[in-house]
């Protein structure tokens, strides 16, 4: 029996990386992950937001993700969301993304290889993102 079949309907699995918290290794769960600390490793869970100021060093894998604070390592994801305060440096595999207005500061990088350096190349960028292969790099 897995720890989703032993909890009463309606409880969400969740776990929570507190600022003053530092986590090396694999962390992966069925449920919900909120990291405001410092995470280095992989993180597989089913949603995943990471804090305002909270740097996570590897690998992520979830359904949805929500960015607030720095990321170095892959991202794959259904569904991500970066914010106004998001970093992100590696690769982005997405069905759909979010991208707030100032969440790409220097560099996006399509599949064909060109950079594009202002805004309205990765406006247009966004507006045609709604695709699974690997197809973006950021970086802040």
């Amino acid at each position: 029996m897995t720890s989703a079949q032993r909890r009463p309907l309606g409880l969400m699995l969740r776990a929570l990386i507190d600022a003053g918290l530092n986590i090396y290794g694999v962390l992966q769960t069925d449920g919900a992950v909120e990291v405001d600390g410092k995470m280095v490793g992989n993180i597989g869970c089913t949603h995943l937001t990471i804090g305002k100021g909270a740097p996570v060093t590897g690998n992520i894998r979830a359904d949805e993700v929500l960015v607030r604070g720095k990321v170095k390592g892959t991202i794959r994801a259904t569904r991500v969301i970066l914010q106004d305060s998001a970093q992100v440096e590696g690769d982005i595999y997405h069905d759909r993304i979010v991208i707030g207005r100032r969440s790409i500061r220097r560099r996006v990088q399509q599949q064909n290889g060109d950079d594009r350096n202002d805004r309205q190349s990765c406006r247009t960028w966004q507006q045609k993102s709604q695709r699974t292969e690997p197809c973006t790099q950021w970086q802040s």
